[in-house]
């Protein structure tokens, strides 16, 4: 079998090895690459670093099935909201030049129509949001997919999620059955936090046949862990066996030879700041209790409004009540981010991540009042006031930092041009920490190496989220690819 490389980008040694391995011409035994014996792997699952070229490797196999299989190939892509404009809308012209595409991010009467009048005779890529999937599943599913790629397919782990439903149950819902030609699942970021994370996308890629409950009882059993019941795997080996039936595995060192350095600034707070943290613990501690210390509302709704409550202290703000927060410029972190950070990283040019929309656009205030050139990327301003500070990021290198929120910006942006990651706070959400990472650590990044600087408050929530945080990292290093030492440090 002669293969030829269609893409007018060339390719990295991993991308080039992805498309011998899908046909059955390399296979892995340890460390090395062996002839294969060209059997197809129909279905895939790609797990490539982010930043590694995911998705030029997956426009390759667009290329491969319309050029030289099926010239009507009706492709679909599922991708985070995020990325349909700012990677898949951008990359698909550059690395297929020619090859049609719609991004279907229209109100629905309009999806529908642009589904219907789609000519048949020529070939076409569908991109559609998978958070919209459970309001438009049905209207696809209709649809005849040679290829259907799942990007950042991690975004399905959960089994329970609604989304999830729609490529686990195809026998129930007729959603999105699996015709086509080529399945591809793509993943730049740990694919579980829990064993059972991984049932949705073997079970869409046609490796595991049976149903959850069944996928449950064959390599899951159940433990008490301080008197919670937890699953745990049982029988790993078997486990794995099933993973590389499908799996195409790229670590990161192959990737990125970029280092990262690492270091936890912990502060001390300062009085006001340490006072009302103190404060909200007492409140909090009695808030939900009666004369006789019964207790009136739930523990997870008083552990879940500490958390957020001491997150928002710990970051900056001051509480006048429950309801009401003003950003206080006196701050741990705010001014050891300008008085000591910033002055170490002179002459370069850095992402400020925060968690909360107000604090990210304080952050920037404060940092252009102390003389550096920010741009702001968050929920709080449209998207045109998004994309135009990320542009004047991209063209102006005057434009020192990149304050963003986790939630809005750990998604979709390539930020190659900082060769610094500050964390003002972080969150819980292990996918935005992933990401986050990543945003300038990518294959056009030219830095020799990445510093990433976290800043906590001494003796607030910020541990625990550090501490929750890693030990997700360290439940999906178990079973997948996870470099350890990108994502925490160690």
């Amino acid at each position: 079998m002669t293969l030829a490389w269609r893409s007018p980008t060339s390719p990295k040694s991993h991308q080039w090895a992805f498309k011998q391995w899908r046909r059955g011409m390399l296979v892995r035994q340890g460390e090395d690459w062996v002839p294969g014996d060209g059997e197809l792997h129909k279905s895939a699952l790609a797990e490539i670093p982010l930043g590694g070229g995911k998705t030029l490797t997956a426009i390759e196999e667009m290329l491969e099935l319309v050029l030289a299989h099926v010239p009507n190939a009706q492709i679909l892509v599922l991708c985070r909201h995020a990325n349909r404009r700012t990677v898949w809308g951008e990359q698909l012209p550059q690395h297929a030049p020619g090859l049609p595409f719609t991004i279907l991010d229209t109100p629905r009467k309009q999806r529908l129509k642009l589904l219907q009048e789609a000519p048949i005779d020529q070939p076409m890529v569908w991109i559609h949001s998978h958070e919209d999937l459970p309001g438009f599943g049905n209207e696809l599913a209709k649809y005849h997919w040679d290829m259907m790629v799942i990007d950042e397919c991690a975004a399905f782990r959960t089994a329970g999620a609604a989304r999830t439903m729609l490529l686990t149950r195809p026998n129930l819902t007729n959603v999105l059955r699996l015709d086509g030609d080529v399945r591809l699942a793509m993943s730049g970021m740990p694919m579980v936090k829990h064993p059972l994370d991984l049932y949705p996308i073997l079970r869409w890629l046609g490796a595991w046949k049976g149903n959850k409950q069944e996928f449950t009882d064959r390599f899951l059993m159940e433990i008490v862990d301080r008197g919670v019941p937890k699953l745990i795997v049982k029988d790993e080996p078997a486990l794995l066996a099933l993973l590389a039936t499908v799996r195409f595995q790229v670590p990161r060192s192959a990737v990125h030879s970029m280092p990262r350095t690492w270091r936890y600034d912990r502060l001390a707070m300062p009085k006001w700041q340490r006072d009302d943290y103190r404060r909200i613990q007492r409140d909090l501690r009695t808030r939900y209790t009666d004369a006789d210390g019964s207790v009136i509302e739930s523990e997870i709704r008083s552990r879940l409004s500490e958390l957020l409550r001491l997150h928002q202290v710990a970051a900056g703000f001051e509480a006048i009540d429950s309801e009401r927060w003003v950003w206080h410029n006196d701050n741990a972190k705010t001014r050891h981010l300008i008085d000591v950070v910033m002055p170490e990283l002179d002459g370069e040019r850095a992402i400020i991540w925060c968690v909360f929309q107000a604090e990210a656009m304080n952050v920037a205030r404060m940092l252009r009042d102390a003389g550096h050139d920010s741009v702001e990327f968050h929920g709080g301003l449209t998207e045109r006031e998004n994309q135009a500070g990320y542009e004047r990021w991209k063209r102006d290198p005057s434009v020192q930092c990149f304050v963003s929120t986790l939630a809005k910006g750990s998604l979709g942006l390539n930020l190659p041009e900082a060769s610094a990651t500050v964390y003002h706070s972080r969150t819980f959400n292990t996918e935005h920490v992933a990401q986050s990472l990543e945003r300038n650590v990518r294959i056009t990044s030219t830095h020799e190496s990445v510093r990433v600087i976290v800043i906590e408050a001494e003796g607030t929530v910020d541990q625990h989220v550090s501490r929750i945080v890693g030990d997700d990292f360290r439940r999906a290093a178990a079973l997948t690819s996870l470099d350890l030492k990108a994502v925490l440090g160690e």
